[in-house]
């Protein structure tokens, strides 16, 4: 019993943040909002004259389904009658459980520390990502790891059921993240040609069309835009960043680095012990490594490799070289423990402003008129940007208003039929206003509300200055109407 002990608490500490998930109206990562309200029009598409005049929804490009889609199925095809929210907060439990369920069979599988793994991996299932709500994304992590385990059972069995079980669980991948797709296609190639069991034909065919399909949907046209000019410095920074968790500075600069330390230190030696122990998985995360720092960079575009690489490599590390003796493991969970009680202390700290500011903000949407069209601007100098970026969403979710930044587009289920005129969505971070006359006079005719998160007042007076009145502010956000002309 007392050697299940430890384990029952880190399971207790992991599942511990859905009682908050639950307990919370509005919960105050980036994305999630911009998720519930996408899923939520295509719910509502066929009964709602407003959505069929400003969007089309379609789940197919061509033959083939659209990748990074599960939320937007789960939400409006496996629960259409419960509302989106709800909906959200399932999804995001699954996300939880299914993570370290499927850490616990893949630790049995290999061997490996289970204590140890769970505890290093808890930083990363409460990561960058999941405060960022990429719900297709993180979904997609323990369908990998899922995947990874039905392989090894293989390699032991040989049971073609194993393969069946592997290739449905390729679709959901596929379904869930294009990026996890890739990893897992790697994956799969290289232990196909590189296994200590015997060779296996069917996984070389299996490796060759998840590689083909992989280069074939990356070779569409928009395969060039949305990159970002940042090289491998920039690369080896993020890492840092990554480590902090998002955002990277809710909590002050001496304990994001005893977070950095910690983590890296406890990573760090488990490497080592790698290389001596393993060299073909080290092979297979170095592999990974120069595969992140060459290829373009993007914090937009789901299909080309950036961070999102980052917790596959964690995962591998700590699967491969776990220590099973006792000193050893009470310096990793001494150093892991760290990290993980730093962060939760700086989430806590960060979101608990976000809790008590943001129902002041919702007073200020119920001053918008239903089915209204809004312009949202984030022009945040503080460091609580992040928690507000799509806030917004709950203002469509309650308002049926329409804006012009919702998830849609060419490879997203939900699709605008006429583009709204719209600033860039980092337009609030500019410094001047000196845009010509037809773009404010487009403004003005497009949009019957604005609403500006953060302190920008040269951003304040450009707004008023073309005619809206401010009829609502707080600490966090000010509300403008559009004055009748």
């Amino acid at each position: 019993m007392r050697e299940k002990l430890p384990l029952f608490i880190i399971i207790l500490i992991g599942i511990l943040p859905l009682f908050f998930i639950w307990t919370i109206e509005y919960l105050p990562f980036t994305d999630y909002p911009n998720h519930l309200v996408r899923a939520n029009i295509i719910k509502l598409y066929e009964d709602s004259e407003l959505y069929r005049k400003y969007f089309t929804v379609n789940f197919f490009n061509g033959p083939l389904p659209i990748p990074n889609i599960i939320f937007d199925l789960f939400a409006t095809k496996l629960l259409p009658f419960i509302h989106v929210d709800t909906a959200g907060k399932i999804f995001l439990s699954l996300y939880v459980l299914l993570s370290l369920l499927s850490l616990l069979l893949l630790c049995r599988e290999v061997n490996a520390d289970t204590e140890t793994v769970l505890l290093g991996y808890l930083p990363i299932i409460y990561g960058l990502f999941f405060n960022m709500a990429l719900l297709n994304y993180i979904f997609s992590i323990p369908l990998v790891i899922f995947s990874i385990t039905v392989l090894l059972k293989f390699q032991q069995k040989s049971k073609n059921s194993y393969i069946i079980i592997f290739i449905i669980l390729l679709v959901l991948v596929y379904l869930s993240h294009l990026f996890s797709f890739f990893i897992l296609s790697l994956i799969l190639i290289f232990y196909s040609f590189f296994s200590l069991g015997k060779r296996k034909p069917l996984l070389y065919v299996l490796a060759s069309f998840c590689f083909i399909a992989i280069v074939i949907y990356l070779m569409r046209d928009d395969f060039f835009m949305q990159q970002h000019p940042f090289g491998i410095k920039y690369k080896l920074h993020l890492l840092s960043l990554y480590f902090l968790s998002y955002p990277v500075n809710y909590v002050d600069y001496n304990l994001g680095m005893l977070i950095l330390i910690s983590y890296s230190l406890g990573l760090l030696w488990l490497l080592i012990r790698l290389i001596l122990k393993n060299r073909k998985i080290f092979i297979l995360i170095l592999v990974l490594f120069i595969i992140y720092l060459l290829l373009p960079f993007s914090g937009t575009s789901g299909t080309l490799v950036d961070a999102r690489i980052l917790p596959f490599i964690v995962l591998l590390i700590l699967i491969s070289s776990g220590s099973k003796e006792k000193y050893k493991r009470v310096i990793l969970v001494i150093l892991f423990g760290i990290a993980l009680s730093i962060k939760a202390y700086g989430s806590f700290v960060y979101y608990s402003a976000f809790l008590n500011n943001f129902p002041k903000v919702m007073g200020c949407i119920d001053k918008i008129e239903m089915r209204a069209l809004l312009l949202p601007v984030v022009s945040m100098d503080e460091s609580n940007i992040n928690a507000y970026t799509h806030a917004w969403g709950y203002a469509v979710l309650k308002k049926d208003i329409i804006v012009p930044y919702i998830f849609a587009g060419k490879y997203q289920p939900l699709k605008y039929r006429h583009n709204l005129f719209a600033p860039s969505p980092l337009w609030g971070y500019n410094k001047t206003y000196d845009e010509p006359k037809a773009f404010w006079d487009n403004l003005k005719n497009t949009y019957d509300y604005v609403l500006i998160f953060g302190r920008n007042e040269k951003l304040k007076m450009a707004v008023e200055e073309i005619g809206y009145k401010a009829v609502c502010g707080t600490e966090i956000s000010t509300l403008y109407e559009r004055l009748e002309t």
